[in-house]
């Protein structure tokens, strides 16, 4: 683990002159045996979370015992390289949250952090440093939290402002969670990535869209996790498998729609809905990969190739030449004659970055319409 920690600090990209000089100083010091523990103490390894919430409205914080202060989450690594594990744990021990998730694998930050002498447990403990690495994690604000009494008095989430405003450690105050923030904000391709599928992703859609009857190599798939502005008006993390031939095309088509304030309600893999098609149509959930049949046919869809995406498709149904359509909720949306919200057509902007990457719509299908559907290839049958 320590070598692909390596890699991971060496090809991340400095935000800033502090990012830059602490990324050698912690590769300089990689190279000390014992530098995964806190018996090294002139300098050790921690790990932080940057804790959003699925509008990235807010973060969470903790109130910290030691530091007297709202603080990010985090702790030492006591041996374990695997930081993104020791993040993800550190947040679930002192804020009682159970499903947090990275919105990427990557490293978000790094900093080398001060820490002055203090008592711990009786025990002086001299002064040192951190050298931290930070993930982006999200979590969801309904769920229930709780304090970790022997480290901190309380939990809470506060907007990006606020969460500043709370701490009361300087250097935190002017220079760490200003950054955290503004390369949430500023640094739009750090939110519009796709890469191979991770483990933990994987194991989500293992028997439900990746079923043991799949036939497509989990290698020739990505995993993509963009930014979209929902129907209120927020920005959510939408999250979408696809495969590798498209990656690239659909992270810039969504980047295009996110800029331009284009309404997408859900963006969520369709095991959420156990690989149910209708259930996710009608729940307008925009998704792309799942490895099933034509629906009424033994013909593999286009979707089971990762190939095929689906926009909003509860205003964009699927309407066969009988006049049968789907999802079975979307009747006042298959006459195409009247203005309807979100409703694709030739003039929207979903339709036109669709075909100037190559992709063929649904909608300009002969008898059978596909209003929501956009396919890579010109098949004209339900993909």
């Amino acid at each position: 683990m320590r070598a692909e920690l390596i890699r991971q600090i060496e090809k991340m990209i400095p935000f800033n002159e502090q990012e830059e000089t602490d990324k050698r100083l912690i590769l300089s010091m990689l190279t000390q045996k014992d530098i995964f523990r806190r018996e090294n103490q002139i300098a050790h390894m921690t790990a932080s979370a940057w804790v959003v919430n699925h509008d990235i409205t807010k973060t969470l914080m903790v109130f910290h015992n030691l530091y007297h202060s709202w603080s990010w989450m985090g702790g030492h690594a006591d041996g374990e390289e695997d930081l993104l594990q020791v993040a993800i744990r550190e947040v679930q021990e002192e804020s009682g949250l159970r499903s947090v998730e990275p919105v990427s694998e990557e490293i978000y930050s790094l900093e080398v952090l001060t820490v002055d002498g203090h008592e711990k447990n009786g025990v002086y403990v001299p002064s040192h440093l951190h050298l931290n690495i930070t993930y982006l994690l999200k979590a969801d604000e309904k769920e229930d939290i709780r304090i970790k009494p022997d480290e901190n008095s309380g939990v809470a989430w506060f907007s990006f402002g606020e969460a500043i405003e709370a701490s009361t450690e300087a250097w935190f105050q002017e220079r760490i969670y200003p950054k955290l923030i503004a390369k949430l904000h500023s640094d739009l391709d750090w939110c519009f990535r796709s890469k191979s599928i991770p483990d933990w992703i994987f194991s989500r859609m293992k028997g439900i869209s990746y079923g043991p009857e799949c036939t497509v190599p989990r290698g020739d798939l990505r995993y993509l996790r963009v930014l979209h502005i929902g129907f209120d008006q927020k920005t959510h993390i939408g999250e979408m498998i696809c495969h590798k031939e498209i990656a690239k095309d659909l992270c810039d088509i969504f980047r295009s729609l996110y800029e331009a304030g284009y309404p997408i309600e859900k963006m969520l893999l369709v095991d959420v809905y156990g690989g149910n098609d209708e259930l996710s149509m009608a729940d307008n959930n925009s998704s792309c990969f799942n490895f099933r049949m034509i629906a009424g046919t033994n013909i593999l869809s286009e979707h089971a190739y990762g190939r095929a995406v689906d926009i909003n498709p509860l205003y964009n149904p699927y309407v066969l030449s009988d006049g049968s359509f789907t999802p079975l909720n979307a009747g006042r949306y298959v006459s195409r004659q009247k203005e309807a919200p979100h409703k694709i057509d030739h003039m929207d902007l979903c339709y036109q970055l669709f075909i100037e990457k190559g992709f063929h719509w649904g909608g300009d299908w002969e008898e059978t319409k596909d209003y929501q559907h956009f396919q890579l290839n010109e098949k004209r049958t339900k993909a």
